[in-house]
């Protein structure tokens, strides 16, 4: 029985050590294919990025059109340091944002759910959340609540208003998530 026991561990490491040189190694802490983080980030080290984006050019590629850090803060895009153009923004993409936080996006300087034309709410579900992609304000504005918008763990939480989303940014709220006690 413990010779048995010892030749199946030995073929197994065999074959650990066969996958790894001929398949390559997927590290805990990168993605083999993607490179991105894995493991979780403490709020501590974690220094997301909010990134929005102009309309999409015609070849396919988009322009950036501000990024800034991602802490709890309001970004009013009238009055805005982090170089946002009001008014230009269709895209958006988080990047290591920390897992339950809050981004939200208004049509209203002020970020006041009450005015305005359009609000919209989402949520980080992963730790980190990094999206694959730039994502369209506009249909994720147009989701039901609670679809999952980008498998690098982005939900839509709330939405308000019915009107144009498109080129109408002017003011995006960030809130990390109460570290629990």
């Amino acid at each position: 029985m413990m010779k048995l026991s010892a030749r199946l561990y030995k073929t197994a490491l065999a074959a650990i050590v066969a996958s790894l040189v001929l398949g390559g190694c997927k590290s805990p802490v990168y993605g083999a294919e993607s490179g991105e983080a894995t493991r979780p980030v403490s709020r501590e080290t974690a220094v997301g990025q909010v990134i929005i984006y102009d309309k999409q050019q015609d070849n396919g590629d988009f322009k950036e059109n501000c990024r800034f850090n991602f802490q709890t803060e309001r970004v009013d895009f009238q009055d805005d340091d982090h170089g946002c153009t009001n008014d230009e923004a269709y895209f958006f993409k988080l990047e290591n944002v920390p897992s339950a936080s809050h981004v939200s996006f208004f049509d209203d300087p002020d970020c006041d759910v009450d005015e305005g034309n359009f609000d919209f709410n989402v949520k980080t579900i992963r730790n980190p959340t990094t999206m694959q992609h730039p994502y369209s304000l506009k249909t994720a504005h147009g989701q039901e609540v609670g679809t999952i918008l980008d498998p690098g763990g982005v939900r839509l939480f709330s939405k308000h208003g019915d009107e144009q989303v498109e080129g109408k940014l002017s003011c995006v709220r960030m809130e990390l998530s109460p570290i629990p006690e």
